[in-house]
């Protein structure tokens, strides 16, 4: 329902503009107003018109563009039953009932590789007299900072989910874009096809890199992939996990030797750009090769007719080198299972499950040139446990800002590597964490660095630490009654993030990971 006085008290969800400008378009118009007046007592009466029209000119500017910025805002406000939506013109109430559909997403933004803001975006499609009004909410986040929204946005999808359980149990079509649910049959809908699978038949559902995959029994790679933020991509995850609740999940142990389960992402070298560019070349190279050969072919003199040959031939072995290079590094890729990772290389393969990993390696590093910030170079290094007879992998990637399903793989195959850290300091009273850094029952024991080699150890009570952190790649710890961390050890160092895990839980905190990404280390190439 609308009624007047609009208001403008609740959560500001559009017209995020900076007001800033309005007020910097003022200044500059009054200072252009007195310099126009000092220039008109001075009798320089064409630059005193000229200044005077400018000030005016930029104050009405500024009076417009404040009503402009401010004709774009909207409000929510979230009560017990519903929200009242404001705007500039009316203010209309609705309540969780009348929520069609629903979109949820977010983006992380980024300046020279550090997490500056996230943006959460969230879609409600309400029901109306007329057609369906579209309301969307944007959240402009700094890291750590509460989402003001968090308990409303909760609150609707978990209303919606119910309601849509309610629905699918009364034997009526649950649907989304993309998809449809009814009467034990998952529909997926696309541009070219339409697929009918059996809910019995699926064996995982996940978010992966911004999308909705969908596994199949039988299938490593996902049957489907839905963008996440279409509408009703978040109640899809939610009603095929209620449904498919009572079905067997893989078992690792039930695998046959060598699978590592539902292929969740891949990653291959290169960019697109890089590989056009190859290909380019290639095809550059085959056509000069063509055109010699003919030329030798049809030029009547020798002398020529041999070099034409020698350079064909030239070319023609750059050809295909170059040809068999890009065709190698087609196969090459990076993969991560449920339950292992896969690399394969221009010339080699390998497989690790994650019960057979024993280090885990990390390094974030951040590149600049002359000052300007020109991407990361990630690595990540897993080694067998000994015995197994198995290789290390290795993996590494230029990206520009983060790649948020590596990060969540350092941190699983963290935890795996954590909890058998954890069981053997429970057994043996002691474990190592990094070279020179240990755990010795309820101590550290460590080894500084300083300019003439590595100290005697030292015993450092965990009760005695009153801080730790990650910055510029560095892991520092602190201690009471001392200015300077009495611990300062590299992050890329074997098993350091298991072992931070590990450190966490005695410490009895939380700590988050994703800090190392962004206190990554940084190297400069001036």
């Amino acid at each position: 329902m609308d009624r007047e006085p609009p208001r403008t008290d609740g959560v500001l969800i559009s017209g995020h503009d900076p007001m800033w400008v309005v007020g910097l378009c003022w200044m500059l118009g009054c200072a252009s107003l007195l310099m126009g007046g000092v220039l008109v007592l001075r009798g320089s009466r064409p630059a005193a018109m000229l200044m005077l029209f400018l000030g005016f000119g930029l104050i009405v500017g500024g009076g417009i563009l404040a009503v402009v910025l401010r004709q774009r805002r909207r409000y929510i406000q979230p009560t017990p039953d519903g929200f009242i939506y404001t705007t500039p013109q009316t203010e209309r109430t609705y309540i969780d009932d009348d929520v069609m559909c629903v979109s949820l997403s977010q983006q992380q933004n980024y300046f020279w590789g550090n997490l500056q803001t996230v943006t959460r975006r969230f879609i409600i499609w309400v029901e109306t007299a007329s057609i369906p009004e579209r309301i969307v909410c944007i959240s402009h986040l700094k890291p750590g900072m509460p989402d003001p929204l968090e308990a409303f946005v909760v609150r609707i999808i978990n209303e919606l989910h119910t309601a849509a359980q309610h629905a699918y149990q009364q034997g009526d079509r649950v649907e989304g874009d993309g998809w449809a649910l009814e009467r034990g049959q998952l529909l997926l809908k696309s541009a070219k096809s339409t697929s009918v699978i059996a809910i019995k038949d699926l064996s995982a559902v996940e978010i992966v890199d911004d999308h909705v995959n969908i596994w199949r029994r039988g299938n490593d790679l996902p049957i489907g992939r839905i963008p996440e933020q279409t509408a009703n991509a978040h109640l899809l995850v939610l009603l095929l996990k209620d449904l498919m609740a009572g079905q067997v999940a893989e078992n690792e142990a039930n695998l046959p030797a060598g699978h590592l389960g539902r292929m969740i992402f891949e990653r291959r070298p290169g960019s697109r750009t890089s590989v056009i560019l190859g290909w380019s070349l290639v095809s550059l190279l085959t056509f000069v090769t063509l055109v010699l050969i003919v030329a030798a072919l049809i030029d009547p003199r020798p002398r020529r007719r041999n070099r034409n040959t020698s350079a064909a031939v030239v070319f023609g072995t750059l050809t295909a080198a170059g040809f068999s290079l890009l065709t190698l590094q087609r196969r090459a890729r990076f993969r991560r299972h449920a339950f292992g990772v896969h690399h394969r290389g221009m010339f080699t393969d390998r497989r690790l499950r994650h019960s057979e990993i024993a280090n885990l390696s990390y390094s974030a590093v951040r590149h600049y040139s002359h000052g300007m910030y020109n991407g990361t170079t990630l690595i990540m290094r897993f080694v067998p446990m000994p015995g197994l007879g198995l290789k290390p992998i290795s993996y590494s990637a230029q990206i520009l800002n983060a790649d948020t399903e590596l990060d969540r793989l350092r941190d699983e195959i963290s935890i795996a590597i954590s909890q058998r850290m954890l069981n053997y300091w429970t057994q043996h009273g002691n474990c190592p964490w990094i070279p020179y850094l240990q755990f010795q029952g309820e101590n550290l024991s460590y080894s500084r660095l300083t300019f003439t080699g590595r100290k005697q150890p030292i015993q450092i009570p965990l009760t005695s630490i009153v801080n730790f952190d990650i910055a510029d790649g560095a892991f520092r710890i602190w201690v009471d009654g001392q200015k300077k961390p009495a611990v300062i050890e590299e992050t890329s160092q074997p098993n350091f993030y298991p072992g931070l895990m590990l450190f966490s839980n005695l410490m009895n905190r939380e700590y988050s990971t994703e800090s190392a990404f962004e206190e990554g280390e940084a190297s400069a190439d001036l």
